[in-house]
């Protein structure tokens, strides 16, 4: 039994309470994609109703972290390497976009929320700690601070991907120091006001995000040519 994905009675919703701790379940590594979700596992795991069990499998089912397989009932989501680089294709120009527009005309507040971010996720790292969490609380500051509504909201519809796609490459031993070096890079393009270096910058840093975790897609599927390929980082962003 997974006791964390007990629910409480609280305030909020029983289907939104379901919703976030299967989500968190997903995107903390509980369940890895291809695992089936057995209804009647996650009610007694849960200790809610059958109808809230699937009323939120078909939400995550929305958001992309579950599919539903004819044989074999709701799964949690295998992204495929053409979906991963559609994904970190769009990532790329909404997180660029943002990045530019931060470094141009966010106030002195939310740049000091952003460091901030960044210099938390730092510490998370040399702890050992997993930064998902704080990852998603820099992107909420940099669109933010941004100010462009329907960049976020397109972000938004799809941030539990990207945040699973995330998953893939964070576990990766080498790549969260090189994460925080590369929105160190952003911060001190964003920190001299120049919007086309945070854009290009990251753009790199999604780019480099995506060529990871794409060779583990492959690698798990054994289509990986080259391993190695994942340990090296983009040389223009690695050394500014």
């Amino acid at each position: 039994m997974i006791d964390d994905l007990r629910v409480t009675s609280v305030a909020a919703p029983v289907r939104e309470q379901v919703v976030r701790r299967l989500r968190d379940a997903i995107l903390n590594g509980k369940f890895h994609p291809g695992d089936r979700l057995i209804e009647r596992e996650l009610v007694e795991w849960t200790g809610v109703s059958r109808t809230s069990v699937r009323e939120g499998l078909r939400q995550l089912e929305s958001e992309g972290l579950v599919t539903v397989l004819p044989s074999r009932g709701p799964v949690v989501t295998v992204l495929t390497e053409e979906t991963a680089r559609q994904i970190y294709a769009v990532r790329a120009v909404l997180e660029g976009h943002a990045a530019g527009q931060f470094a141009l005309h966010a106030n002195e507040t939310y740049r000091k929320r952003l460091e901030q971010s960044v210099d938390a996720m730092a510490d998370l790292v040399d702890a050992g700690e997993p930064i998902l969490q704080e990852k998603g609380r820099f992107y909420e500051i940099l669109f933010g601070g941004a100010g462009n509504e329907v960049a976020w909201s397109l972000f938004g519809a799809l941030y539990a991907r990207i945040a699973l796609l995330r998953t893939t490459t964070l576990a990766l031993p080498h790549r969260p120091p090189q994460t925080i070096a590369e929105l160190r890079t952003i911060l001190k393009a964003i920190a001299e006001h120049d919007g086309e270096a945070a854009e290009r910058f990251t753009i790199l840093h999604v780019e480099e995000a995506a060529k990871l975790a794409i060779d583990v897609i492959r690698r798990d599927a054994g289509l990986a040519s080259d391993p190695e390929s994942a340990r090296t980082a983009t040389p223009e962003l690695a050394t500014s």
